[in-house]
């Protein structure tokens, strides 16, 4: 099958009118061949046969006011399958018609940016529990993602907003403006253009592509396993939602935001229940959901996921880059040791590829990373930490998740994120 889509493409040049050399961050429209199979060429590994939705419950007038009601955890029929072929684990995008013709104005498939700037949504169908929720496309969410973060993981910005060319024009936001620059349109308007960049971007599109595949005339893509995952959004008041998921694809920028093996659903709700234990002075009411469907694991070698590894390495990337990002800012001094120890976690940063499956072993230098942060003042401008008003508390919580993952990791993991582990004094 072949489909006409859009991707982000990241490279480098001088752009017209301008006298240096820019970072070039735009859409790049290709036509990609799908291979096709049939659905008896695959198996179902698993399977929910329960769609969720939140019910807002109207707020009531009672003894001379307003009550403010929670939402209500609605189910109803449906589910989701996940599916193997050829010992990769896929889940359903869409027909090429939602994809390619999508007539919404508020959320498009084919879109090769998200409509948010600095948005750390899940995107389209992430969410197992919720289905079709979502605000960005999955098939270009993992190339945005990193591209974001290798722009941002060194810059003296203290916002989320991708500083690139193109920046916004005819009113709109810059990724509007980068949906609707073309590269291969506004080549020959760009002098010096880097071909090594080039290269690599057209590379990391290409593996994003060969995670497509057509199962009777519909597009699902390769996918990370299921899990569960704590969610936390300041909504005025603060909702926490255990849900299904699948596991992250990038870095997660929301530190409170966390993931668990389906295996461990008493530690995501361990980690529910630490979310809204707040002392009398912290402002904001929490509201606590459990939203899990019925669920069926056919083949668990599919849901095999090391949340605790990959938690370690985000922790450390995260760090490193908010770290890095502060002191390009201010200049602030670091101790010898531990600027040793950031210097080194940048580079392991800069080792690793989350679209590409490449990853630089920060494990080592987690401590450090933590004591170099809390020394700094705790910066958070491109990292979400927690709800504006509990900010330092889930900092010690992510503090404290880190001093116990690395007590409790193995020497050596192997496979995707191996893991050192560092002596660590008793907090």
């Amino acid at each position: 099958m072949k489909l006409d889509l859009r991707y982000p493409f990241l490279t480098s040049g001088v752009p017209k009118r301008n006298t240096r050399r820019r970072d070039i961050y735009v859409a790049m429209s290709l036509s990609v061949d799908v291979p096709e199979v049939s659905k008896k060429e695959t198996d179902v590994v698993f399977r929910t046969s329960q769609t969720c939705r939140f019910d807002h419950l109207p707020d009531h007038y009672d003894h001379g006011g307003f009550v403010k009601q929670e939402y209500k955890v609605g189910v109803g029929p449906g589910g989701v399958e996940l599916r193997s072929h050829d010992a990769k684990l896929y889940r359903r995008i869409g027909t090429e018609r939602q994809i390619l013709h999508d007539s919404r104005g508020a959320f498009k498939l084919g879109r090769a940016f998200p409509h948010g700037i600095g948005d750390n949504d899940l995107e389209y169908g992430a969410n197992i529990s919720f289905v079709t929720t979502g605000s960005s496309n999955p098939l270009t969410a993992a190339l945005v993602r990193q591209w974001d973060w290798e722009l941002e993981r060194a810059s003296i910005s203290d916002g989320r907003v991708v500083n690139a060319w193109p920046m916004t024009m005819g009113g709109m936001t810059r990724h509007g403006t980068r949906e609707a620059t073309d590269f291969r349109e506004v080549m020959s308007q760009i002098a010096e253009v880097d071909g090594d960049a080039s290269e690599r971007s057209l590379g990391m599109i290409e593996q994003q592509t060969r995670r497509l595949l057509a199962i009777d005339g519909e597009i699902w893509m390769s996918c990370r396993p299921p899990c569960f995952v704590v969610d936390v959004e300041d909504r005025g008041d603060i909702y926490v939602t255990l849900s299904l998921a699948h596991a992250y694809d990038g870095l997660d920028t929301k530190l409170s935001r966390r993931y668990f093996a389906l295996d461990d659903l008493e530690s995501a709700r361990e980690y529910l229940q630490q979310c809204a234990h707040k002392p009398k002075r912290e402002r904001g009411e929490y509201q606590l959901y459990e939203v899990v469907p019925q669920y069926t694991v056919i083949a668990p070698e599919f849901a095999e996921y090391d949340a605790d590894g990959e938690e370690l390495s985000r922790i450390g990337y995260a760090l490193a880059s908010e770290c890095t990002r502060y002191r390009a800012r201010t200049h602030k001094w670091i101790e010898g040791k531990k600027l040793d120890s950031l210097h080194a976690a940048m580079r392991a940063a800069e080792e690793t590829n989350y679209a590409m499956g490449e990853f630089g072993d920060v494990t080592p230098y987690v401590e450090d990373l933590c004591a170099i942060w809390n020394d700094l003042g705790r910066p958070s401008t491109f990292c979400e930490v927690g709800p504006h008003p509990a900010r330092k508390r889930f900092g010690d919580m992510m503090i404290k998740q880190a001093w116990k993952l690395i007590e409790n990791a193995p020497i050596d993991l192997g496979g995707l994120h191996p893991l050192a582990v560092p002596t660590l004094p008793s907090p």
